[in-house]
């Protein structure tokens, strides 16, 4: 019982990394961006153009991969119901 759960604890953290991977990449990426412009320019305020920009960017990225979440989720849920019948089964009444 506890090997299933902790691979299933393993799996639920793997499949989280992969879903969301490329989104807080591209994030990663335009905040160090953002800190070159501010430190090129400091003039500029961090709060008027960073935060509107990075929430701009963060809605377009999680609408251009909506769609291809659909199978990637159903996979898991897949994966998930295996792991929980795996887990019920190792259970002493079960």
């Amino acid at each position: 019982l506890t090997g299933v759960a902790l691979t299933a604890t393993g799996e639920m953290f793997r499949s989280a990394a992969q879903l969301m991977m490329p989104v807080v990449t591209v994030l990663l990426l335009l905040n160090i961006v953002i800190g070159v412009i501010t430190r090129s320019a400091p003039t500029l305020n961090i709060f008027a153009f960073g935060f509107p920009l990075t929430m701009s960017v963060t809605l377009l990225l999680l609408f251009l991969t909506t769609s291809s979440l659909g199978a990637a989720l159903s996979d898991h849920v897949a994966r998930t119901l295996q792991h929980l019948m795996e887990m019920l089964n190792g259970l002493p009444n079960g």
